[in-house]
């Protein structure tokens, strides 16, 4: 991060005071991650305010006013209120993107062990990595939903991984019309074939280690991945993954109201 042209200033700045540094990541985990209230809200929220707009303040020095951030963070245990905790203890204005995944994908990527442990040569297996995986999938989805429901649609959209690799073109239509954007170039570049170029890519990251990046869809899990762990993830989150349109013996193939509008639309237009 020392050597991004984006994120050095930021690391530069917070790194001028240790201590408020360390306040600062007290106040983070107090507010985004899943836990018991307790005590010290006034106090940790100011904290709350001041870190973010440190950080994007700095970001945003020298671009357009109306520039787009993108926070790529996961609604996992760690983060699960981060969506909420940016909008109304920070201030900003926050929309969702919520690209979901076949868990059962999810699972047997987390099965292959941790990236960091790997890149430090570490044996990058991780305990009971199937049962986490399969507890914390819904976990993060359901973090995404409850967002959902204090802003409604103009706020959250939801898609799927297996859609976005698929058929990058509807979906990005979509994404478009949600964020006010045009994606005509990048669609058209995908559909031309060319590689994504990819920047600052944070540790333990499987992509750290490429410039660029081919769409294309990772379906290893479906060979690969062992009855017991499907029979588990299945079991547990059956009525989640029903209404994202995966089913049981099938990867994320089948048709959901989504797909199913964006293929109305460009029938359409055409």
């Amino acid at each position: 991060m020392d050597e991004c042209e984006y994120w050095s200033p930021v690391v530069r700045r917070l790194q001028a005071d240790r201590t408020d540094l360390l306040n600062f990541q007290a106040a983070q985990r107090h507010w985004e991650q899943l836990q018991l209230p307790r005590p010290g809200r006034k106090k940790t929220a100011d904290l709350y305010f001041a870190f973010n707009r440190i950080v994007f303040d700095e970001l945003q020095r020298g671009l357009p006013s109306q520039i787009l951030i993108v926070d790529s963070s996961k609604t996992s245990r760690a983060a699960f209120y981060r969506p909420w905790a940016l909008q109304r203890i920070a201030g900003y204005e926050v929309k969702m993107l919520h690209l979901v995944r076949d868990g059962r994908g999810c699972l047997w990527s987390n099965l292959k062990g941790s990236n960091l442990k790997m890149e430090s040569g570490q044996d990058p297996s991780l305990r009971l990595a199937g049962l986490r995986t399969t507890l914390h999938w819904p976990l993060a989805n359901i973090g995404a939903h409850l967002f959902q429901l204090a802003n409604g649609r103009e706020k959250y959209i939801r898609i799927r991984y297996e859609d976005l690799v698929t058929r990058p073109s509807d979906v990005l239509t979509r994404l478009g019309c949600f964020l006010e954007l045009d994606f005509q170039e990048q669609i058209q570049s995908l559909q031309e074939g060319d590689p994504i170029p990819l920047s600052h890519q944070v540790a333990g990251n499987r992509l750290r280690s490429k410039e660029k990046l081919v769409l294309r869809q990772d379906q290893e899990w479906e060979q690969r991945l062992s009855s017991r762990h499907r029979f588990l993830f299945w079991l547990l989150n059956w009525p989640l993954a029903l209404v994202y349109g995966y089913r049981m013996g099938t990867s994320g193939s089948s048709e959901t109201p989504e797909r199913a509008k964006a293929q109305k639309n460009n029938e359409e237009r055409r």
